[in-house]
């Protein structure tokens, strides 16, 4: 997936489970204009938000956010590596409803 489809699969996944923008933000405990910025393609999810917010869509984070399309404020090449195998873990978000 390219880096700039990201937006519009966050959107679309929102969209196929009937869920709004807020019962995301809610979720993920953030504000609603996040939500909003990260589909208009504004902004994209901070580090600590991304393993929360894969696992609320049930996606692998490279599905959401491929090794070609992480930040490129992350230059250390071991945090890369480690990013591209998934190890990092987060706790578990709570359910929407």
């Amino acid at each position: 997936m390219p880096t700039n489809q990201f937006p519009l699969l966050l959107k679309r996944e929102r969209q196929l489970r009937g869920w709004s923008q807020q019962d995301v933000a809610n979720a993920l405990e953030i504000a609603r204009v996040t939500v909003a910025r990260w589909e208009s393609g504004e902004a994209i999810p901070a580090l600590y938000l991304r393993g929360p917010l894969c696992e609320l869509f049930g996606r692998r984070i490279e599905e959401f956010f491929p090794i070609d399309a992480i930040d490129s404020t992350i230059t250390h090449p071991h945090i890369i590596r480690l990013m591209s195998f998934n190890l990092f873990t987060f706790p578990s978000t709570k359910p929407l409803f």
